[in-house]
């Protein structure tokens, strides 16, 4: 629920995104990250395990090539 609030708040936060997208893969709802992951991205946000998040998402919705190039 914070981060609900939170994103409510600052829907462009990369960090923000990228601790709601690592949640979300973390409690199995992986293919609901890559919006966030995107945000995060696109937010210059610069995590080594960044790329595994990526992958992970893609993965979940089917999008192996994607997940693939992550690596």
């Amino acid at each position: 629920e914070f981060y609900q609030q939170s994103l409510a708040l600052h829907p462009e936060d990369a960090g923000l995104n990228y601790s709601v997208a690592i949640c979300l893969v973390k409690t199995h709802q992986a293919a609901l990250a890559m919006p966030h992951l995107t945000k995060a991205k696109k937010g210059g946000l610069k995590d080594e395990e960044l790329a595994y998040y990526w992958g992970a998402s893609a993965h979940a919705l089917h999008q192996f090539d994607v997940a693939i190039d992550s690596l």
